[in-house]
């Protein structure tokens, strides 16, 4: 990063912006510690943007949608966005002891840096260019204190946005200064060496003219002894940090907001053939940027524009281990570096009673993507240095038409040009509604992936690439019963085909990239969502059967079986909250056609409501101290990677 971009970076955050209602914030939201119980144990019908680009209720949205609060959140202990996913129905994460990578109704592939799914911080696309990776671990760059809820919506969704939304839309809403209030902090401390601390400010400095501000740092030294097969054990090779910085700011109809973050990980596992005793293989990752948009209405058209600047950096310093197939005392580095500017003009507009209709334009100018590598030591060697830049545009139209009281239609439509390739992808989905509370939903949708520079450039690969495709029907019903109860079902059939998929190469320790992989799913999904005697209730039941490859064989890392269940609840006169969270992941087929087993884990987090602006919460994860693993990539050496036993954090909060 320039001088410059980074005084543009510590800019946007000194002055950034908040969200603006219209995209699925509620400017009322108070602290989670001064809501009433009946508050938090309603169960209500929530609102959310991501499904369409503008505020929508769930139940009325043409996809199938979960909705994390910040509530639930604080309650259940989640620290990242992938302790928030992997308790989503349908959803899964692997950890390779580097990076987090979300699996979704069976699908998650070996070399998959999440490009399959997008994920958006209030409409902002934060899926690099370069790998297209979307960070969910403690690489994601908004504090957490500052999120105020997660939008999941499932299927493809290419048709609003593109690339990339192939199996969901993952969009991330930040909190308003009116729900902050206040400055609040935090510290925390637990084991495996982590200790991090939070800070939010959120004030409305004069009318129509929020400001917020977040940051937070964070520390682990992890597990001192890792067992790598065949490597041996790698020593304080577990150690993680990360530095992250939100802020927003309006100006009436106008909003500035940026975010910078920066995170450091060791590498313990013998990646890529690395020395598991060489404390210099590590990652750094960047990501920041800065985003201006205007939100509102020209005689009774909705005006959205937004424009932005994006920054990522990749940073990878390898030590190979000889055994593997490197030279004696081999050290290289890799590198990728990425600027882009995006503009996007969007109109909506209520036309003769019966069509809401929306469409816009996108473009978006990839001027850098740059990788490089080279070997330090024997011996220099600059073996790689591929500097490109591209462009995308794209149109997209959606009409929601009213046919009668009690049915909607859905049609959408959107062609993308990325260089020499383009896509056009549809959304159909009609709503059935027999009461304001229930709804019958009929969905069916396309999804495109352009392969990104990392596949097309890094290595040989035998062949030119082309973009992955998939179609997706699904029926879902929904039930709201009073404020007490909602219960959810769906089937899902998905065919996907020229998936781009990582497999060995001419030497051991290479790979290339080839469009040969196909998966066709079939599945369902149960859910039930209750209040009962102050408790709150989740749980869910998912089961998807997968086939891949042209033998149809069962695909690798794809659990047939998932349960997702949780309870929050009040204890001794209402001073103290249980949170109690339990996921069950079937087992998973690995690369060698090994398993790794299914595991039960159980998280467990008690909090205190705020007494005297002080509140404490205690978090156990894998309370039980399941021994487990997940499947592991073509780059490890070991088939199943093992995760971590028990661990214990605590956090003291306040507020000004």
């Amino acid at each position: 990063m320039t001088n410059i971009q980074r005084v543009l970076c510590a800019a946007g955050v000194l002055c950034t912006t908040v969200p603006a209602p219209v995209q699925g914030q509620t400017t009322g939201d108070k602290p989670v510690s001064e809501l009433s119980i009946e508050q938090l144990m309603s169960v209500e019908v929530g609102t959310v943007f991501g499904a369409s680009r503008y505020g929508q209720r769930v139940i009325d949205a043409p996809a199938a949608v979960s909705i994390v609060t910040h509530e639930e959140i604080e309650r259940f202990g989640y620290r990242t966005l992938a302790d928030v996913l992997r308790g989503v129905r349908g959803f899964y994460v692997t950890n390779d002891r580097n990076y987090s990578y979300l699996g979704v109704r069976g699908f998650s592939r070996p070399g998959d840096y999440n490009t399959r799914v997008l994920v958006l911080v209030d409409g902002h696309r934060l899926n690099e260019i370069v790998f297209d990776s979307s960070y969910i671990g403690e690489d994601f760059p908004i504090p957490t204190a500052a999120i105020d809820r997660v939008e999941v919506i499932r299927g493809p969704g290419s048709s609003v946005y593109g690339t990339t939304a192939f199996f969901a839309v993952v969009n991330v809403v930040t909190k308003t200064a009116l729900a902050i209030r206040s400055v609040e902090g935090s510290i925390e401390g637990g084991s495996l060496g982590m200790r991090g601390g939070e800070l939010l400010f959120g004030r409305e400095t004069a009318p129509n003219s929020p400001l917020v501000l977040a940051g937070s740092v964070y520390a682990a030294e992890g597990e001192q002894a890792v067992a790598v097969p065949g490597l041996g054990i790698a020593h304080d090779m577990d150690d993680e940090q990360a530095v992250k910085g939100f802020a927003a700011r309006g100006f009436g109809r106008w909003l500035l907001k940026g975010s910078y973050s920066v995170r450091k990980k060791r590498i313990p596992t013998g990646a890529f053939g690395t020395d598991p005793g060489d404390p210099r293989s590590r990652t750094r990752d960047a990501r920041s940027f800065l985003d201006l948009s205007y939100d509102g209405r020209i005689r009774g058209t909705g005006v959205f524009f937004r424009t932005a600047y994006d920054h990522y950096a990749y940073d990878g310093s390898y030590a190979y281990f000889p055994a593997f197939g490197g030279e004696v005392n081999q050290f290289t580095t890799d590198s990728a570096y990425a600027d882009w500017s995006t503009t996007e003009a969007i109109l909506s507009r209520r036309i003769a009673r019966r069509h809401f209709l929306t469409g816009g334009v996108e473009y978006r100018n990839n001027f850098r993507q740059d990788q490089d590598a080279q070997v330090l030591e024997p011996e220099f060697d600059h073996y790689l240095s591929a500097h490109h830049s591209s462009q995308v545009f794209a149109a997209f139209a959606q009409d929601e038409i009213t046919v009668s009281p009690r049915v909607t239609v859905t049609a959408g439509l959107r062609h993308d040009r990325h260089g020499d390739l383009g896509s056009t992808n549809v959304r159909l989905a009609a709503i059935y509604k027999p009461a304001d509370r229930s709804a019958l939903k009929l969905l069916h949708g396309s999804a495109f992936r352009a392969p990104n520079p990392y596949e097309l450039f890094y290595y040989e690969n035998p062949a030119p690439l082309t973009p992955e495709r998939i179609r997706t029907t699904e029926a879902v019903w929904e039930q709201y019963v009073g404020k007490s109860l909602r219960t959810s079902a769906s089937a899902f059939f998905y065919r996907a085909r020229d998936l781009i998929s990582q497999v060995p190469g001419a030497s051991r320790d290479q790979f290339v990239f080839v469009n040969f992989d196909r998966a066709i799913a079939r599945g369902f999904e149960l859910e039930a969502e209750a209040t009962w005697r102050e408790m709150h209730l989740l749980a869910s039941y998912t089961f998807q059967d997968v086939d891949g490859g042209a033998d149809d064989h069962d695909l690798t890392n794809s659990p047939r079986n998932m349960m997702r269940s949780r309870v929050t609840g009040p204890l001794f006169g209402r001073t103290l909250f249980y949170g109690v969270e339990g996921l069950y992941t079937g087992d998973r087929t690995t690369l060698a056609g090994a398993v790794a087993d299914g595991a039960f884990l159980g998280t467990v987090t008690l909090s205190t409501r705020e007494l005297s602006r002080a509140r404490v919460s205690v978090t156990i994860g894998n309370l039980l101290n399941r021994s487990y693993g997940d499947p592991g990539a073509e780059e490890h050496p070991g088939d199943i990677i093992p995760q971590v036993g028990r661990t214990m954090r605590a956090q003291l909060a306040w507020r000004f």
